[in-house]
């Protein structure tokens, strides 16, 4: 074999490798490009859509122990004024009409 027919031979290997490389290039390489991109992007929308949804679950639990913490107060108020409407009804030492009086405070 002489030295053109080698070079010639190479050539035609190089081109075929080349070809291949293209190909490879464009069917693999391009689509695990896109698919990365892709993931990207709706890894993006997760993490954003993710801490969205953390920043509501907070405010909803800190509205809730606010709630809560309004209905404790007003459960104690309302035992409390119970307690002195009944302290109010049971003493004997005051008259109907004084007892009246006192709840129109209230």
């Amino acid at each position: 074999m002489g030295i053109h027919a080698f070079r010639n031979a190479h050539k035609q290997k190089l081109a075929t490798a080349y070809g291949f490389n293209e190909n490879l290039k464009k069917d693999i390489i391009e689509n695990v490009k896109q698919i990365i991109k892709r993931q990207n992007n709706e890894a993006k929308f997760f993490s954003s859509e993710g801490k969205r949804l953390e920043k509501e679950y907070k405010n909803i639990v800190e509205s809730l122990e606010k709630l809560k913490k309004n209905y404790l107060t007003q459960s104690k108020e309302c035992d409390i004024t119970g307690t002195e409407y009944e302290n109010i009804i049971h003493n004997h030492e005051l008259s109907a009409e004084k007892k009246m009086k006192i709840f129109q405070k209230y």
